[in-house]
């Protein structure tokens, strides 16, 4: 419950900090360029996720992730917070041979963030089990890297019937 908590506070401080007040009110609007974010762009993104996945490029993968970003993974307890916690977690996962896809997306898009929701499905090749997951991503837009990196990544099972 603290991490739900933690994380629904994080969510709330990030989106009230890109809030962009509207001309004419008192209090001054922020003067931070946004950064484009199109729904077409998560497909590209998480297509590049899943070719480090595919890949098993544990070390490629974690680079898209923010340095303070949190991972909450499918099977495994969390957060993961640290590079080194993140590098363990998919050099394992990798092991199983996973391949994502997307079912459905749902998004959220501001001022340099973006937040995509919805249904997955890894299929592990080592042993042909089909996962079937909700997931969600956050993006911040890094302008030093000039580039979208993942700052939060949450992936739970279904609950089976």
């Amino acid at each position: 419950m603290k991490t739900i908590t933690y994380l629904l506070a994080l969510y709330v401080t990030f989106l009230t900090g890109c809030y962009k007040q509207p001309p004419g009110k008192d209090k001054p609007s922020r003067t931070e360029d946004c950064q484009p974010f199109k729904k077409d762009e998560f497909n590209t993104l998480f297509e590049k996720w899943n070719n480090f996945l595919e890949k098993k490029d544990h070390t490629s993968i974690v680079k898209l992730y923010a340095e303070n970003s949190v991972l909450l993974p499918t099977r495994k307890s969390g957060p993961l917070i640290s590079v080194p916690a993140k590098v363990d977690y998919f050099k394992h996962f990798m092991e199983k041979g996973p391949s994502g896809k997307i079912k459905d997306a749902y998004y959220i898009i501001g001022c340099n963030y973006a937040v995509t929701t919805g249904l997955y499905t890894f299929t592990l090749t080592s042993t042909r089990e089909i996962i079937e997951a909700r997931y969600t991503f956050t993006y911040a837009w890094d302008p030093e890297k000039s580039e979208w990196l993942i700052t939060s990544h949450h992936s739970s099972e279904l609950p089976k019937k």
